[in-house]
């Protein structure tokens, strides 16, 4: 089991949070649990959200090839169907186009890629509650009985130090 990381996690720490030149010990820190095989990034997270940007962003993921998991899988593939069931069973229930817009972007391939290989989800989101407007990760993750954290509680379990 390995901790999957959110595009979130990664677009904020690069942009707000962690920022390449004030905070290297946080990429660091990633890329030694990412040769350690403790992390790892969806393919869709890679390819489609993050590496045809070309910031510096992209150029860190680019070496950190070991990290890229493919999820593309027929494994993945079969989680999307309950995801889906699980989301629209809620109570109360979402919105069809919160439901069509999670499906749209790539939380719904990190959580099925998560389900189908008992990873845990890394993320930056809190849980929406009762909210029916927008399918967040971590509701997502419990109605599917994925494991989730957010990045904070990701550092600490992992040690990471931002020196």
């Amino acid at each position: 089991m390995a901790l999957l990381l959110d595009a979130s996690v990664l677009i904020q720490a690069a942009r707000y949070k962690y920022p390449f030149d004030l905070a290297p010990g946080f990429w660091s820190s990633l890329a030694a649990a990412g040769d350690e095989g403790l992390i790892r990034v969806n393919h869709y997270v890679a390819n489609v959200e993050i590496l045809p940007s070309d910031d510096e962003l992209a150029k860190w993921l680019k070496d950190q090839k070991n990290i890229i998991e493919d999820d593309r899988s027929p494994q993945t593939s079969r989680e999307f169907d309950p995801l889906r069931v699980a989301l629209a069973a809620r109570t109360p229930s979402y919105r069809h186009s919160a439901i069509d817009e999670f499906f749209d972007c790539g939380d719904s391939w990190v959580v099925a890629h998560a389900k189908a290989n008992g990873h845990e989800v890394v993320h930056e989101e809190t849980s929406g509650q009762m909210g029916i407007k927008r399918v967040k990760m971590p509701d997502a993750c419990d109605l599917v009985g994925v494991r989730h954290l957010p990045t904070l509680d990701m550092m600490r379990r992992l040690k990471f130090k931002l020196q």
